[in-house]
């Protein structure tokens, strides 16, 4: 789009203060210097990102940053298992606008409703019309985690399925001793979208439309 970017991406959902030093060796966690030389940085995933945020710099040098941080946040508030709403007194103290993907969380929290993703279909076409799918490997698929709303979820649909259809299911992640590769688990994720010919949305834990982007 024309524009710069200096990017930092951190390694999965967790904090962990081993790669938060190993990244910073390496230059890979922007200095405060250099991220007053950009015009607005984007804390992307805010809810997971503002605690690495926390481990990587002083509240009060980032408090100071010259350009605008921009959050954006990934889940809506009423997803229970990540006791949003008790954090977000900190995690809105860490940025100067925000974005929500929840319409009913930017009016609670004084936001802009942002929903983002889609869906993008590419059929190939034989002669007569019909859509076929060359080289895919799963019939029907979902990448993401299991947990126990979506097993309980497939446990009921389980006895409504036809004979022969199977619902794969499972993660796409690639790690060096127990840290994700965040590069070769994207181009593996790639994969494996291109290998599902359907893909079957499992039921989110957020107030919610699950959508997922393939190319």
């Amino acid at each position: 789009m024309g524009h710069e970017v200096v990017e930092c991406s951190f390694p999965g959902n967790h904090v962990s203060p081993q790669a938060v030093e190993y990244m910073r060796m390496k230059g890979k966690i922007p200095t405060i210097g250099q991220l007053n030389e950009c015009d607005v940085i984007v804390s992307a995933y805010h809810e997971y990102t503002q605690p690495w945020l926390r481990a990587a710099y002083r509240q009060e040098q980032w408090k100071r940053l010259k350009p605008q941080v921009i959050a954006r946040f990934d889940e809506s508030m009423d997803r229970g298992d990540l006791f949003l709403p008790r954090r977000m007194e900190e995690l809105l103290d860490w940025a100067d606008v925000y974005s929500f993907p929840a319409a009913q969380d930017a009016e609670k929290y004084g936001g802009q409703w942002l929903p983002y993703g889609s869906d993008t279909h590419m059929f190939n076409r034989n002669r007569t019309g019909e859509s076929v799918f060359p080289g895919k490997k799963y019939n029907v698929a979902f990448i993401g985690s299991l947990y126990a709303g979506r097993k309980a979820y497939l446990d009921q649909l389980a006895p409504s399925l036809a004979d022969g259809v199977e619902i794969q299911c499972g993660n796409s992640l690639v790690y060096e001793l127990g840290i994700p590769n965040g590069l070769a688990s994207m181009e593996l994720l790639a994969k494996n979208y291109r290998e599902i010919k359907i893909f079957f949305c499992l039921p989110p834990l957020s107030r919610l439309i699950v959508q997922k982007l393939w190319t």
